[in-house]
């Protein structure tokens, strides 16, 4: 296709975009069949409701306050020889390294903070959601060591931290009959995936010291945590999510789900129809369909390719007729490639000069 420099002017280009990103493509189709599986987001229903709901349910199936303690070598003793008197007996000696850790999470009551957001709906009559969960906890760590009954280190020190689960649960509503409760539409409540991890380390006393000197040694402390860290996190975890699954069964947070699930149906329905009638208006060149350009380098090709779509509506209309009438020009070639992918490709742009044919 041949190209003469300069034959639409940049204010027929910016027209010719506009009236062409407005036009509704003449062959755009209706919502295809797949639409009940599209994931679709939904910002705009409220879910304080819900949050309230379930945090209750799930105080309800935790402890007051949630203790996880782990131990290595604590209590280890080993058989060494005594004397008493004239006669040599072995006895039971205290030794080696000991070290225990326990976490606590107190007065959950008033502690738990609890937070439900980013609703979803991956499918027809199903939602997904996201959980997040904190509490403040507190640690202690305490290492001996013994040598044959004799104690010669002990330490013993404080911190605290913040304990953070972040939940995906996921529920559809099940195929039930008018006259049924309607906790019954509630079909499931599982848990899609979890998370759990200890924050904010912050080192209070060191062998009943504190202020500055235990801020010093704080970096001591928390490498002798780290060993233990994944273990404490994993009980959390498990406690928190076995709390959670069991909530989701409770009548209240059942019924609250059926609101919640009816709202997003309601809400998915009308995210479709935008997104379909969106698609609709998108149609460019024909039956291609592309957005307007986002970028600089964007902005330069889409508008080289409408100084191609317009020089080719000239030569068909017949104004260059015969090219060896005209003088010698600076003419640009625009070599699309061999298939048939014009969208995704955007040829090869080659210069030369040529003369025209002599009669």
């Amino acid at each position: 296709m041949i190209l003469r420099k300069g034959a639409i002017a940049p204010a027929i280009l910016l027209s010719l975009a506009v009236s062409c990103f407005g036009q509704e493509n003449p062959t755009a189709q209706p919502a295809s069949p797949g639409a009940a599986n599209m994931a679709v987001d939904l910002p705009g229903i409220p879910l304080e409701e819900i949050t309230g709901l379930l945090k209750q349910a799930v105080l309800k199936h935790l402890p007051a306050s949630i203790a996880i303690e782990k131990q290595h070598n604590w209590g280890r003793q080993t058989r060494v020889l005594s004397v008493h008197g004239v006669q040599a007996t072995h006895v039971m000696r205290n030794h080696g390294e000991w070290e225990k850790v326990k976490t606590v999470a107190p007065d959950l009551s008033q502690n738990l903070r609890m937070e439900v957001y980013s609703l979803s709906s991956p499918g027809e009559n199903r939602i997904a959601f996201k959980i997040h969960l904190g509490m403040p906890a507190a640690v202690e760590v305490e290492k001996q060591t013994w040598q044959r009954g004799i104690r010669l280190v002990s330490t013993r020190s404080r911190a605290r931290l913040q304990i953070m689960a972040d939940l995906i649960v996921e529920t559809k509503m099940s195929q039930v009959s008018e006259d049924s409760a309607a906790a019954d539409h509630v079909a499931s409540f599982q848990l899609n995936g979890a998370r759990t991890r200890c924050e904010c380390f912050v080192v209070q006393s060191i062998d009943g010291i504190g202020g500055e000197m235990a801020k010093t040694a704080g970096c001591l402390l928390e490498q002798a945590f780290k060993p233990w860290r994944w273990k404490i996190e994993s009980d959390f975890q498990q406690k928190i999510c076995d709390a959670v699954l069991t909530a989701g069964g409770d009548s209240e947070v059942r019924l609250g789900l059926t609101k919640l699930l009816w709202a997003s149906t309601a809400a998915r329905t009308l995210a479709i129809r935008s997104y379909s009638e969106a698609a609709a208006k998108q149609a460019c060149f024909g039956p291609r369909v592309r957005s307007l350009p986002q970028s600089q380098e964007e902005t330069a090709s889409f508008l080289f390719e409408l100084q191609i779509h317009g020089g080719h509506s000239s030569h068909a209309s017949g104004e260059h007729s015969n090219h060896a009438e005209h003088h010698f020009d600076h003419v640009q070639h625009y070599e699309l490639p061999a298939h048939s992918g014009h969208a995704e490709h955007s040829g090869t742009l080659t210069t030369h000069h040529e003369e025209p044919k002599k009669k």
